[in-house]
């Protein structure tokens, strides 16, 4: 259990030296011990503290002076760490900045903090116009190595500053928080103590690199010899994914923003997991861990200004109420005061004042609001001590604990995200046509807090579109601080007392869609499908394929989960950069388009063929193949260029035709229907992975019986319910015991919508549009539902037969692998789970032996 400042360090590490000399001592200690992982590759910490010296020798000899600072705009990587360190061994604070921030804002950042040089990939640096040098640590590399290695020669001071990190800022610009040696030594030493971190820990970096929890992930755990492990993109923003990580890499201690946490804590974790502490912060923490997880949950709480965090407490499982944010951390003080500033008494909201070691200098040349915000402590007896005003309310329990209570001012944390209201509202009022702006953050139907725009526009001017107004802002703003809703106000609504009412504005509110969400068809069969994906992430049927996704509600984290569908449906790998470019669906179906066709598959935009049908490759001299029920990409990237390729599905207008419980053999005849239109005659060649090899062996059969040639049936890892036999109690027992097992697996979300999109079936089609059920999961739970009461006839025809080694619960019910009928068919067993078949190695691997299959068929039957 975790026990705040409770565990000695048995290891004779320095703790109170700044954090760049702690490091370098464990090149003594521990020079062979991994300090960095990432995707199987490793640095020692005897490479990185020769890497960093180098680094730190370079900027010298570029002329970085003692005290002076270096923005950073790399993607997380080895050459980040290296570089924040090699700045920091050269006496100088390093700027961390977002890759995903607009130019514009990183151009003010660089100049706000008055960088002396940026390292940067020339492809990042070139959007920036900032007139000062920039060093490529890939293309300098060679100059770099040249640096001699030895001491540094500079003394890093305990009061000079470690990093400047740039947060929402209330004046309509980002404020840079001031950061010294000694605060990151204080949570650096904490950090140690309370989590007894030691060189056996593996631990996660994980947080945005502009976000001030990517320190604390890197800085103390290096210091104790752990080995940190830098997560990739896709992982950072996928609850699923971050478990499957966590367990694969055998992680001891993470990090992870709330928005994440609360997920992790509801899923079903292996007994052996080897994470015995997760830490998480950034948002209110809403639930308590349930009973039984393998690892303690610690909440934290802090503002940037204080050093990443000031409270911090163990979260008991099982409790009912809100969890609190802890207790101040060693080092730290907090307190509660009334608007006069005195303690208020336990149980009374009071506002949150933070003092002692982690209080940072203040902000980056900025004068007034550091002396608003940074006071003098008058609770110290420490001479010069100063406190920190966060805005933020509280109030102590009885049990000496913080109940986080919400902001006093403007500013809301969204995502993880902290976001001053008045910053949007202040770059918005500089538009031409506004008058006067202002936003908010209110709830959507979800419950998520979503941000509105509200603007008054000039007298006499052309009043601005929601668009024009989203695209300004996205030239100043991050994505995640650009209004999804922005409102038309006449006039100015105001209080008794003379301010603006918000309470006013908040039922002015339109959570209507953005006015360019005009009707337009998607150019192409691929728009199509990703248009559907597009409008089930952002719960909007409105949005068109010329839409903008960031523009209709859409954010990184939307983003991301976009990638991971692309990728799941059409086995493409795209970027964050590559979805910021691209921005609509049309473009972004281009650029899907256009992978497909490099890595060997092409998509066609023929408009003859029916609604369901996609044809992945379009031309070629052989037969066909037709692919039953899902697109599959992959296979048909690794298929002959000379075999035209055709997926076929049901469409949303099948579904409403084939009503609520069709038999396999209607839903059958509904795609041969596609299948015909598409090739009037045989000879046919059909395949389907999973559910669609079972639809695939009923249309083989259905023609069959209508006398028409077959010449080969490709099944992939079907359903073991799909067998000859008759169904007998034994066999019904068994599929009891599979929904079980299936249930565990999928966890209670997943298998509640299963149960709801099965219940929704029974609803009419305009009551499913008005709850939102999306078309796809119905589809996929009208024929799992068909497949298990499903008595296959007897096929004759050639069939090969694709199986995983070891199914999985969810993947494979209950009945074992029967034979297919009395079909003659050759079985080869790929890959090792039923998820793993589709894999690129494995898809190649199944066309290959399809290939060989159909070349033998043809040659006998020219």
């Amino acid at each position: 259990m975790f026990a705040p400042s409770s565990i000695a360090i048995d290891r004779p590490l320095i703790t109170d030296e700044v954090v760049s000399r702690q490091i370098a001592a464990l090149s003594d200690l521990c020079p062979e011990s991994a300090a960095l992982s990432q995707c199987g590759h490793s640095l020692t910490f005897r490479e990185l503290n020769r890497k960093a010296d180098l680094f730190a020798k370079y900027l010298g000899q570029c002329g970085v002076p003692p005290g002076g600072t270096v923005a950073i705009l790399l993607e997380r990587s080895f050459e980040w760490i290296v570089t924040a360190l090699g700045i920091m061994r050269a006496a100088a604070a390093y700027v961390p900045l977002e890759p995903t921030w607009p130019d514009l804002r990183l151009c003010y950042a660089v100049k706000a903090s008055r960088a002396n040089i940026l390292v940067s990939r020339s492809e990042l640096s070139n959007r920036l116009q900032i007139g000062i040098p920039c060093i490529d640590p890939y293309r300098d590399a060679a100059n770099i190595d040249r640096s001699s290695v030895g001491s540094v020669g500079r003394r890093v001071a305990l009061d000079s500053l470690a990093y400047v990190i740039y947060t929402s800022g209330s004046t309509g610009v980002p404020k840079g928080v001031e950061i010294t040696h000694a605060n990151l030594a204080h949570l650096t030493r904490w950090h140690r103590h309370s989590f007894h971190v030691t060189p056996k820990d593996r631990v996660t970096h994980l947080a945005g690199l502009g976000f001030d929890a990517a320190g604390w992930e890197i800085w103390p755990n290096l210091c104790a010899g752990a080995t940190v492990i830098l997560a990739d993109e896709a992982v950072r923003w996928s609850p699923e994914l971050i478990q499957q990580w966590i367990i694969r890499e055998r992680v001891t201690v993470s990090f992870v923003p709330t928005v994440h946490a609360m997920p992790l804590m509801s899923m079903q974790w292996p007994g052996n997991t080897e994470l015995r502490c997760l830490l998480t912060g950034g948002d209110v923490l809403q639930q308590s861990p349930p009973p039984g997880l393998p690892f303690d949950v610690i909440n934290n709480y802090g503002p940037t200004e204080c050093t990443v965090v000031s409270t911090s407490g163990w979260v008991a499982p099982g409790g009912h109420q809100t969890p609190s944010i802890g207790r101040p951390i060693a080092g730290a003080s907090l307190y509660l005061l009334d608007e006069q500033g005195r303690p208020v008494p336990d149980g009374t909201p009071g506002e949150i004042y933070i003092g002692g070691d982690g209080v940072g200098r203040g902000y980056r040349n900025l004068d007034a609001p550091t002396d608003q915000c940074f006071l003098m402590d008058p609770f110290s007896p420490l001479p010069g001590a100063r406190m920190f005003r966060t805005g933020d309310r509280a109030a102590r329990l009885t049990n000496g604990e913080i109940q986080f209570l919400g902001r006093f001012d403007r500013q809301v944390k969204i995502r993880g995200y902290r976001i001053e209201l008045d910053e949007i509202g202040t770059v918005l009022g500089r538009h031409p046509s506004v008058a006067f702006a202002t936003a908010m953050a209110v709830s959507s139907k979800d419950g998520e807090a979503i941000l509105v725009g509200y603007v008054l526009p000039q007298k006499d001017a052309c009043t601005p579109t929601t668009h024009e107004l989203q695209t300004y802002l996205l030239n100043w703003l991050p994505d995640y601080m650009v209004p999804s809703t922005i409102v038309e106000l006449q006039s100015l609504p105001v209080s008794a007392n003379g301010k603006l009412d918000f309470t006013a504005l908040s039922q002015l509110r339109d959570l209507h869609q953005p006015d360019t969400l005009a009707l337009a068809l998607p150019l192409s069969p691929i728009a199509g499908e990703l248009l559907k994906i597009v409008r089930r992430i952002l719960g909007n049927e409105a949005v068109t394929a010329g839409d903008n996704f960031f523009l209709a509600g859409g954010h990184s984290l939307l983003g991301m989960q976009l990638l991971l569908r692309v990728q799941d449906a059409f086995g493409v790998t795209l970027t964050l950069q590559q979805l910021y470019e691209a921005q609509t669906v049309d473009h972004l179906a281009v650029l899907v388009e256009k992978t497909l066709t490099e890595s060997g598959g092409q998509v066609t935009t023929s408009h003859s063929l029916p609604p369901g049908a996609v044809a992945l490759r379009p031309g070629g001299s052989r037969n066909r193949i037709f692919w039953i029920h899902d697109l599959g990409t992959r296979l048909a990237g690794a298929i002959s260029d000379d075999r035209p390729f055709v997926s076929v599905s049901l469409t949303a207008h099948d579904v409403e035709l084939l009503g609520e419980a069709p038999a396999l053999e209607t839903i059958a005849t509904c795609l041969l229907q596609k299948v015909t239109a598409t090739q009037p005659a045989g000879p046919y060649i059909l395949g389907g992975f999973c559910l669609g090899a079972v639809l695939a062996y009923e249309i083989a059969s259905q023609l069959q019986a209508a006398a028409e040639e077959v010449s080969l049936l490709v099944m992939v890892d079907p359903p073991s319910s799909f067998c000859n036999s008759t169904t007998t109690t034994a066999e019904w027992w068994a599929y009891f015991c599979y929904l079980i097992k299936r249930a565990e697996w999928l966890g209670p979300r997943a298998t509640f919508n299963r149960f709801l999109v099965r219940l929704m079936l029974r609803f009419p089609r305009s009551w499913r549009r008005r709850l939102d059920v999306p078309d796809a999961p119905i589809s996929q739970t009208l024929v799992e539902s068909a497949v298990f009461s499903y008595g296959p006839p007897e096929y004759g025809g050639e069939t090969l037969l694709f199986l995983a080694s070891e199914p999985r619960p969810h993947a494979k019910p209950f009945l074992g692998r029967q034979p297919v009928g009395s079909c003659k068919s050759q079985t080869h067993y790929v890959g090792r789970y039923h998820n793993e078949l589709m894999e690129p190695e494995n898809a190649r691997h199944i066309a290959d032996v399809i290939a060989l299959r159909l070349e033998a068929i043809e040659s006998a039957n020219p």
